[in-house]
Parts: structure tokens; C-alpha cells; sequence
């Protein structure tokens, strides 16, 4: 795996852990101020790190991932994506985030999805 996919695979995976960690997303506030957390983090997953091309993926994904990892990001995309939907455009604090019934399923999500890629790169 060249340089740039090792590179985007480990930022992906880092996000991923970062959405299942309520510790982490809390302690990002407390440094990073956002008119609405959600929104911004959903821009990270979709256009950041381009996951919007899912289920057909190019360039990066496919030379970062597996096609039993796609198959993975692709549910936990998904998922994501009828949460944000769900979501709505609200401005939320952190705390009212993580309070939040359809983002803790996402953090859930996120963090069975950590779980599987790891235990497919093993």
C-alpha cells in the first residue's frame, strides 16, 4: 500500500474511532467551537474523505481498503447517512449532541464498524 493510501486509511479509521468515542468528540469541543457539530462532522465523513462514492468507490478507497472493509464503511455510511438525515440542519452543542438518541446510534455504529475492520485486518 503506497504512502497516500496508508495515510487516508489511517485518517479514516482515526475519525471512525473518533465518532464512537463520546470522550473524545467532548474534549474536541471543549478546543474546537462549532455552530452545529453534527453538520461539521458529517462533512468530514462525506466530503472530506469522500465517502459519498460509496457503494462504487475510486481512487483512495479502493486502494486503502478491502472490498470485506468497503463492504463495511459502506454500512456504516448508510447508517450515517439516514442519521444525518434524521438529524436534520439543528444547531447542537456537544452535550446536546451526545444526548441525542439518533447520534448515539451513530457512535454505536461507528464503533461496531471500528470492531469489524479490525478484526478483518487481523
Amino acid at each position: 500500500m503506497e504512502i497516500t493510501a496508508l495515510t487516508y486509511r489511517e485518517s479514516c479509521l482515526d475519525i471512525l474511532k473518533f465518532y464512537s468515542d463520546s470522550t473524545q468528540q467532548l474534549d474536541f469541543a471543549s478546543r474546537v467551537y462549532y455552530d452545529d457539530y453534527e453538520a461539521e462532522f458529517a462533512c468530514w465523513w462525506f466530503d472530506d474523505l469522500a465517502f459519498e462514492q460509496l457503494p462504487n468507490p475510486t481512487g483512495l478507497i479502493k486502494q486503502s481498503f478491502s472490498v470485506a472493509e468497503i463492504a463495511v464503511l459502506q454500512k456504516f455510511t448508510e447508517k450515517f447517512d439516514g442519521l444525518d438525515q434524521k438529524l436534520g440542519d439543528v444547531d447542537r452543542t456537544m452535550n446536546e449532541l451526545l444526548k441525542n438518541s439518533d447520534w448515539l446510534q451513530l457512535t454505536q455504529a461507528a464503533s461496531e464498524a471500528v470492531d469489524e475492520i479490525e478484526a478483518l485486518a487481523t
